[in-house]
């Protein structure tokens, strides 16, 4: 098996993931009340990814930072995240 061969299939294993984590995200046992999997805020998508590293999050990652800003503006505490 060639480097082409390897990456063709590493892309279909990756293609493959996202699916069955997109197809899991629909489920009826995540459609809790306050779970949200578009953004409260731009009503876009949430990625996938953010659902499943903060689940229930209502924001995207944008709309956080955002909100976030807004918050240390008005004096609030909002913690600090190293990143």
């Amino acid at each position: 098996m060639d480097i082409a061969d390897q990456a063709d299939r590493q892309i279909e294993e990756s293609l493959a993931s996202a699916l069955a984590l997109s197809q899991s995200l629909t489920s009826p046992s995540l459609r809790t009340p306050g779970y949200s999997i578009v953004c409260e805020a731009c009503c876009e998508p949430i990625p996938p990814a953010r659902i499943m590293a903060l689940p229930g999050c209502a924001t995207c990652v944008d709309c956080a930072r955002i909100l976030e800003q807004a918050d240390r503006l008005r004096g609030k505490d909002v913690g600090t995240w190293w990143w």
